[in-house]
């Protein structure tokens, strides 16, 4: 009996051993199905592949680019002068063709115009400007003829944005004491707020059936009615700090919101410390371009163009060289973004660019992804 249980830590330490060894093999093919899963997560979608990129203009300083409705012209602002603070100032609104000939200028004062917006028709504009002494909403025929005020107040009006079906006009202002996005009609009419207030509500947006809107913003907050009579009372304008913001960067994160405008329910669709702004809605519904950067406390970073689709959330890089792009635009085909680039963020000169884009095959079903 001595003998025999002796003999039991031996085999004890032999069945651990054996255990070991098997644990080991098995651990093996988990580990990597685990570090598989991982890199397909953090695999970036392919949405479009970029299939060429045009330089439409080689001087000055040219940004805030619109397609017209039927994709044969361009609206955009240009201005010579030299930056404020980092901030251009002094553009008008000019137009030329798609491919970048037969340039015309519409606003004639370099008062600041900026942000030109097309009605659906293509026969009109509507636009933000500084010709007040602060920035209002103004429409304007396209030859530059019929220059008409839509805003009156002391607060800012900025990036308006007309309805594919014509009917209303959205803009963000901070009249309310806190930025926001407001509705009105054509001619100045009924005008209603329709989000709450946040720090920094910016880059407005609207959905190919009228029916939604995205926009930039910090985070949104609902103001006491003492807050936003406190706001209004103050002399730093919030709405033209995040104007600013927007060209000198900082450590504040932007995110893009959807807004529903029957329910007004609002969801936000990106997250995480970057900045991302200057949404613009595709012709089909499905994705939204942008402009993101890293926030960064030490200064300006440049941006780059991203996409991402509504359904899945899902994001794709588009560009990835050091130059600052934003301001991207759909073209009415959904086959191109105009843009506004900046090669050396250290000089005033910035240009609008044209890239083409190849649609990926079987991605741009509705719900395509939703159903993975």
């Amino acid at each position: 009996m001595i003998r025999d249980s002796a003999k039991l830590p031996a085999q004890r330490s032999m069945i651990i051993l054996i255990g070991l060894m098997v644990l080991l093999v098995l651990s093996g093919p988990v580990l990597s199905l685990d570090t598989a899963t991982e890199n397909q997560i953090e695999h970036e979608p392919v949405f479009f592949t970029v299939v060429g990129d045009e330089q439409l203009t080689s001087n000055g300083w040219s940004s805030n680019a619109d397609w017209g409705p039927d994709g044969s012209q361009i609206a955009y602002v240009y201005h010579e002068g030299p930056l404020f603070g980092n901030v251009p100032g002094g553009g008008d609104i000019w137009i030329m063709n798609s491919d970048g000939t037969v340039k015309h200028q519409v606003t004639v004062d370099g008062l600041d115009n900026r942000n030109p917006s097309w009605r659906p028709d293509g026969q009109r504009l509507v636009f933000a400007s500084l010709r007040s002494g602060q920035y209002q909403i103004w429409t304007v025929n396209k030859d530059g003829s019929n220059l008409v005020p839509l805003t009156s107040h002391r607060r800012g009006h900025l990036n308006p944005s007309w309805s594919p079906n014509g009917e209303k006009i959205a803009f963000a202002s901070s009249r309310s004491g806190g930025t926001a996005i407001w509705l009105m009609n054509p001619d100045g009419t009924e005008m209603k707020q329709v989000s709450p207030e946040g720090t920094g509500v910016y880059s407005v947006s609207w959905s190919p059936d009228s029916s939604k809107l995205v926009f930039s913003s910090t985070k949104i907050v609902s103001l006491s009615p003492w807050q936003r009579f406190l706001g209004s009372l103050s002399w730093r304008d919030p709405l033209v700090v995040a104007l600013k913001n927007d060209y000198s960067g900082g450590a504040t994160p932007y995110h893009l919101w959807l807004l529903d405008l029957k329910s007004l329910k609002l969801q936000q669709l990106t997250h995480g410390d970057v900045v991302d702004a200057t949404p613009s809605w595709s012709p089909d519904g499905q994705f939204l371009a942008f402009a993101r950067r890293t926030v960064s406390a030490a200064g300006f970073e440049p941006r780059n163009l991203w996409v991402l689709h509504i359904v899945s959330g899902a994001v794709q890089r588009l560009t990835t060289d050091a130059a600052d792009h934003w301001y991207p635009q759909w073209s009415p085909d959904g086959l191109s973004l105009v843009y506004t680039s900046r090669p050396d963020v250290k000089k005033s000169e910035a240009y609008l660019r044209v890239v083409a884009l190849k649609k990926a095959e079987g991605l741009h079903k509705p719900n395509a992804l939703a159903s993975d």
